[in-house]
């Protein structure tokens, strides 16, 4: 796993202009979840559903089916 980002830290960010199936294994993205924007790990796993990870252990992993209506986005990838 890579580097974690405390809370408040600024971080460049490349906007996410492709597909949830471009996403790249163990890269931090901000997404949007529920109308909370957050610096996530996202993991694409097989049959449309994404595993968002968080470095914060008081926050439990999640996977979403993103082919139902689910309140998701990512809004871009982070550069470093």
């Amino acid at each position: 796993m890579g580097r974690s980002y405390r809370k408040q830290s600024l971080v460049p960010v490349l906007k996410f202009q492709s597909e949830t199936t471009d996403i790249k294994e163990d890269d931090v993205y901000l997404v949007r979840l529920e109308n909370a924007v957050q610096l996530k790990r996202l993991q694409r796993l097989p049959n449309q559903r994404i595993r968002v990870i968080s470095d914060n252990a008081a926050y439990p992993n999640t996977v979403l089916q993103i082919d139902q209506d689910v309140d998701f986005e990512v809004l871009g990838r982070v550069l470093v």
